[in-house]
């Protein structure tokens, strides 16, 4: 396989765990790479599980001109330049009111993120009693505009995910219920580590989103084929981007599903796995460690 730069046309790049290192910092070696992709003519786009609001702060820390980026695991993709949203995917409004009446049966406080450009805050928190020390801890902390409520009333805008914090001791019992009450292909799930904040979370989204849905917006919005992309991630919600780039490529930090789906493994996020990416990617004859067939 050729993977000298004319191939590559756009680099999707994972925030958390990947661009970031293990102390949620971003390396100076992984800024400067981009930079360098950039100005070769490479379109650069973060995809992560985070919020714009909850990104910012890595924009700011990058300073580039990016052109768009997805967010909340691809359900939302943004214009960064013009400050708008190029495309969305809500929950359904029987899909929202079935989770949010499962995880609120569960006693769990939840958490409905939004576009805030749509809604003009980022995330409702309906109030529960069970596990509720890392919520407040988080709405102490989090830069989104937060707003409560005591119970749930579907106004007409949609959430882009629905989830809770889990708690170490239960998450198997709640995952159990959770594929029980809703069968496979009714809505998509993921549970992820959040290093900045120090717990796991369970997310749910509309049963086709996944960042690769986002970054697919951006193909046809761009004329890119799926062939000219490289993308880089470390967790399990990476893991359709990486099956469906031209070039799929794992952090060394990442859990064996990840890499087992990944075309190369880079180093970890403490060792700028990005940079190692990029410079391969402006290289001119870069050489992937493969993986071994099966």
């Amino acid at each position: 396989m050729d993977f000298r730069r004319p191939r590559y046309r756009l680099v999707a790049v994972d925030i958390d765990g990947t661009l970031m290192d293990s102390a949620n910092r971003l390396p100076e070696a992984n800024r400067d790479a981009l930079y360098r992709a950039h100005e070769a003519g490479i379109k650069v786009c973060l995809c992560t599980g985070r919020s714009l609001t909850e990104a910012q702060p890595v924009l700011d820390a990058l300073g580039l001109d990016l052109d768009a980026a997805a967010f909340i695991f691809g359900a939302m993709v943004s214009d960064l330049r013009r400050g708008r949203t190029l495309a969305r995917r809500p929950l359904e409004a029987v899909l929202a009111d079935r989770l949010i009446d499962f995880f609120t049966g569960w006693d769990y406080p939840v958490l409905c993120v939004y576009d805030r450009t749509e809604r003009g805050f980022d995330y409702h928190l309906i109030e529960g009693t069970r596990h509720r020390h890392p919520y407040e801890d988080w709405v102490l902390r989090t830069p989104c505009r937060v707003e409560r409520c005591a119970r749930w009333l579907s106004d007409g805008v949609q959430p882009l995910r629905v989830g809770v914090i889990l708690e170490s001791d239960a998450q198997s019992e709640l995952l159990v219920a959770l594929k029980g009450a809703f069968p496979a292909g009714t809505m998509k799930f993921n549970v992820i580590y959040v290093a900045q904040y120090g717990f796991h979370v369970l997310e749910c989204f509309a049963p086709d989103v996944n960042k690769w849905y986002g970054i697919d917006r951006l193909c046809h919005l761009w004329q890119i084929d799926s062939a000219q992309i490289a993308a880089i991630g470390d967790d399990v919600n990476d893991i359709e981007m990486l099956q469906h780039a031209g070039l799929g490529v794992a952090v060394g930090n990442a859990p064996e599903a990840v890499k087992k789906v990944a075309d190369a493994i880079a180093p970890t996020n403490d060792a700028c796995g990005v940079a190692w990416l990029i410079d391969r990617l402006l290289a001119t004859e870069p050489a992937f460690r493969r993986l071994p067939e099966e």
